[in-house]
């Protein structure tokens, strides 16, 4: 519990930092973390694992430029405005780009305009 409650306390301090760029801490270790066992898709499976799957999943890779998948998830959490504006969700196939109405030259698009696609947003 007391781990939890530290954890928390840090992310908060951290998402109260006013930095526009997060940048990946190779001293900050989520070792411990990366073991926890998160339950997805009706299985338990490690945070590492979990993580890895969704920036591949969203990505279309297992690392995100610099990031590795754990640090990008928790960096995901703690700036979430500065991650809504980055083009990091691929949407690979062109009849897909073309059935939600976006520019077809690009294959990467950012959360922000996706969340407010008019297509997307029926469902």
């Amino acid at each position: 519990m007391i781990a939890w409650l530290g954890l928390i306390l840090g992310l908060s301090a951290v998402s109260g930092a006013d930095l526009s760029a997060p940048e990946p801490k190779s001293q900050w270790n989520f070792a411990h973390i990366q073991s926890l066992p998160v339950h997805v898709g009706g299985r338990l499976k490690p945070f590492d694992t979990y993580a890895r799957e969704t920036v591949l999943f969203l990505t279309g890779s297992r690392t995100w430029e610099h990031w590795g998948a754990v640090d990008l998830m928790f960096s995901w959490i703690s700036f979430p405005d500065y991650w809504q504006k980055q083009p990091l969700i691929r949407i690979q196939h062109p009849d897909v780009r073309r059935q939600l109405l976006v520019d077809e030259s690009r294959s990467r698009f950012t959360p922000e305009e996706l969340f407010r696609n008019p297509v997307l947003m029926q469902y």
